[in-house]
């Protein structure tokens, strides 16, 4: 039956990345005989005493960007929703999943304008440091045959494969610096963070994870493992209507190229909103085992929006759909189309992070078996 070969697209991580990669980070079935994955979110939670030693010195302020203090810290919660569907003589099926992630941000050091300090730093003045770090995990998988109900909170329970490449995260992060116009300068820590995520991973879960990620950028580490919109919005040019494009190249497990366009919609006193629309170009089929799955094409839209005073992404929702076709070894064609939903939204820090968010638009009744 192909009711267990529902592929995923996985690419890697966190993110509107989402934009193919957010597709939930580390996926892959542990079954690699079913190749079944749809990867998902929900809910996390921080200790209710993680802000109580968090007084930041008022007098620091990091250079440019007036609405950033050393010792703030911004909470946020993480959500990657996915559905695969396909089209069968005998109906249509499909396969869920929902990750949750909660992480929280702090300003750990600016550089001023002293010239010493800026040369021992080997940053520029107005650099920012931001450390980033991963509360918890839960994943809520729903394929038949492959349910998944996982919480790094609870750790005595049983951690499923697919599962096994979040157990890390949480208490783990890095670093990175933006500078004074709020662009991505450099990651510190990222490659030593990667192996303590995957530290309790299995060997083949390991070198999925690092194949995925081979060929890409800081830029995109920093938008599949936090969020696209950090480090998206220029600072120094908030103008209505202004538009600028990226372009990300995806090479494992499926080589697709996005198209990202990215416009200011909107301009208010302390927010921007961005609207974010591209497509999905596929590079080439890809032979999975006995199946061969090729990606037809897909389209990204959404919306961000920016504190403007910190330059950090306050809530965002990008929807992708991509459309596939399954060849398999007998000469059938199944029709797939894969939905990925991504959320970001900032929690205030008197919230009870432990309520799951709402679902962004791939309601938990609808699943169709």
């Amino acid at each position: 039956m192909l009711k267990s070969r529902i592929l995923p697209i996985a690419t890697c991580c966190l993110g509107i990345a989402l934009l193919v990669t957010s597709s939930g980070w580390f996926g892959k079935s542990a079954d690699s005989d079913d190749k079944a994955e749809a990867e998902s979110e929900q809910t996390a939670a921080l200790p209710a005493s993680f802000f109580d030693d968090v007084e930041p010195p008022a007098a620091v302020v990091a250079p440019g960007q007036n609405g950033l203090r050393i010792g703030n810290r911004y909470a946020y919660l993480k959500t990657v929703e996915q559905r695969i569907t396909q089209d069968q003589a005998v109906g249509a099926t499909s396969g869920s999943s929902r990750l949750t992630i909660g992480l929280t941000l702090e300003v750990k050091d600016t550089v001023g304008n002293d010239e010493l300090q800026v040369a021992s730093s080997q940053q520029n003045a107005g650099d920012t440091l931001f450390n980033v770090r991963y509360q918890n995990v839960k994943l809520v998988q729903d394929i038949p045959g492959q349910e998944i109900n996982y919480d790094s909170d609870q750790p005595n329970s049983p951690v499923p494969p697919q599962a096994e490449a979040y157990q890390g995260l949480p208490g783990h992060g890095f670093s990175f610096w933006l500078d004074k116009k709020n662009r991505l300068r450099n990651l510190v820590g990222f490659q030593d963070f990667l192996q303590s995520c995957l530290q309790n991973a299995s060997p083949e879960q390991r070198t999925f994870v690092w194949n995925s990620l081979a060929g890409m950028t800081e830029e995109d580490y920093l938008a599949n493992f936090i969020d696209d919109g950090m480090g998206l919005l220029p600072l120094d040019t908030i103008v209505r209507g202004k538009t600028w494009q990226r372009e990300r190249k995806i090479h494992q497990p499926l080589p697709v190229n996005l198209q990202l366009t990215y416009t200011i919609d909107e301009v208010q006193e302390s927010l921007v909103e961005l609207a974010v629309g591209g497509t999905v170009t596929p590079q080439a089929a890809q032979e999975l085992g006995d199946v061969q799955l090729q990606i037809v094409g897909g389209r990204i839209s959404g919306r961000c929006t920016i504190d403007r005073h910190t330059g950090l992404p306050q809530n965002s929702r990008v929807e992708q759909v991509m459309q596939m076709v399954v060849h398999l070894p007998g000469g059938e064609s199944i029709p797939q189309t894969k939905q990925t939903i991504s959320q970001l939204t900032a929690v205030p820090e008197s919230d009870d992070l432990r309520e799951p968010l709402p679902y962004a638009g791939i309601e938990k009744e609808s699943r169709l078996r």
